[in-house]
Formats: structure tokens, C-alpha cells, sequence
């Protein structure tokens, strides 16, 4: 299940749906079929590159803001792993979703969570440490205690991160409401999963990857073919989240 998951992921850009289409526009016969497809293939490019509809769609559908004061106390600040990988020596290195772990460490020294739960293993075919390893390391390097880090290194996705989460919190009698901390985008999925499995939890959104600001007159008006990458993870987002409720777990 995790190949396919990861083979099934490489077919949801839709610039991967533009180079499939060129392919066979070049092996249709039928001049009708061509022009179909040329049809198919420009709405696609118009669509997915346009940043007013991406821009729109990211805010609607990505997690709101949370504001969480001292007076509110959690045992628990459950970190997801994603935002930083390996290189062929092992060596990690934070990623552009890093946003996440700053968050969480703020929260510990503000003491609004008292412990850090670190949900990540190897999410990848090749040989390398778990994530949760590195994010281990930094955050003792960022001045929270070995004792408050707890480490989950065995899940390779978000489902598997909520089962170990859970079985861990549940054996260490920890109550909850936890305060689950992910990529605002990434949010609605986690939460479905997290509270299918059984945890309280209070979502702590980060990572946005569009804000509501006035400056963007100009940005809407001009096609960016960088957004066809983009939308990758939002349809990511959406498949996964339908996938799992087919599936019974979220």
C-alpha cells in the first residue's frame, strides 16, 4: 500500500496530466481526437496556472488560525514529521514546512504544552534514520529537555502517525485534549485520522501556505506555471482525505 500510495501521488500534478495528454496527441490519428485533446489540454494549463483560483481555493480550503493563550495547558503537543529530510550521508536538513517545529518549540517554552510528541518514521524506500531522529535532535539543540520528547519513529503517513500516537499517549496514561500540530493545508486530513483513532485533540495549524492580504492584484492577473506543481499536494490533500473515508479511517 505505501508504493502504490507514493506511485498513486506521482499522477495527481497536473502538469503530469499536460505531459500525458501531449503524449497522445501525438499517437491519436483522428483529427477530432486531436483537437479534443488540445481542447482537454488547454483548459487544464488555464486552470491550474491561474493564481486567483489557486489562491481562493488554498484559503477556503485550508485550516483557519488558532490562538492559544498560557492560561490553556496541554499535556501534549503532538509535532508531524514531513518537514525535513536526509541526505545520501544522513545528514538532516529542515524543509520549506519547517514553520511547524518553530511553532511546537514555541509552544513548550511558552508552557502551553508540557511534552512534545514526535510522530515520524521512514517515509521513503531508500536507508536512512527515521525523522523523528533528527527532529530529536533539534529540538534539544532549541533548548527542550530530553524528558519532555517523546518519539515515534515507526509511521510511514498521517494514518499511521495518529495508530502509533494514540497506542504511545495511551500507555504513558496521558489525557488528553493534545494539541495536534501540522501545515494548515495538511490539517483537515490529520484531524479526520486523529480523532478517528480514538484522540482529543486540539488543532494548532501552521505552515499556511496562503494568507488573505490586499497585494495580490497583479499576482492574480498572470498565469504561473509554478502552480501546476502546487496543486499536486492540494489534490493530495483531497484524494487522501476521500480515499481514507472509503476506507473506514477517517
Amino acid at each position: 500500500m505505501f508504493l502504490l500510495s507514493k506511485i498513486f501521488f506521482l499522477f495527481l500534478a497536473p502538469f503530469v496530466w499536460l505531459m500525458i495528454l501531449l503524449a497522445w496527441y501525438f499517437i491519436a490519428k483522428k483529427p477530432s481526437n486531436k483537437r479534443r485533446i488540445k481542447i482537454a489540454a488547454f483548459s487544464i494549463a488555464i486552470v491550474f496556472s491561474n493564481p486567483f483560483i489557486y489562491h481562493n481555493f488554498v484559503l477556503w480550503y485550508q485550516a483557519k488560525p488558532v490562538e492559544l493563550t498560557k492560561q490553556q495547558q496541554f499535556q501534549v503537543g503532538i509535532l508531524l514529521g514531513g518537514f525535513s529530510t536526509y541526505d545520501k550521508h544522513n545528514k538532516g536538513f529542515f524543509s520549506e514546512y519547517s514553520d511547524r517545529f518553530i511553532e511546537t518549540v514555541q509552544l513548550y517554552h511558552q508552557g502551553i504544552i508540557k511534552k512534545i510528541l514526535v510522530t515520524g518514521g521512514i517515509a521513503s524506500f531508500v536507508n536512512q534514520p527515521p525523522e523523528s531522529f533528527f527532529i530529536n535532535q533539534e529540538l534539544i539543540k532549541n533548548g527542550v529537555s530530553c524528558s519532555d520528547i517523546i518519539l515515534e519513529s515507526k509511521s510511514k503517513n498521517t494514518y499511521e502517525n495518529a495508530i502509533y500516537s494514540k497506542e504511545i499517549l495511551d500507555s504513558m496514561q496521558l489525557k488528553g485534549p493534545h494539541v495536534l500540530i501540522t501545515s494548515a493545508f495538511h490539517m483537515p486530513r490529520a484531524i479526520r485520522l486523529y480523532q478517528r483513532a480514538g484522540l482529543l485533540v486540539q488543532p494548532y495549524p501552521c505552515n499556511y501556505f496562503e494568507i488573505d492580504d490586499n497585494r495580490r492584484i497583479l499576482e492574480d492577473i498572470f498565469p504561473n506555471i509554478t502552480l501546476l506543481e502546487n496543486w499536486k499536494y492540494t489534490i493530495k490533500e483531497i484524494a487522501g482525505t476521500f480515499i481514507y473515508q472509503l476506507a473506514g479511517k477517517a
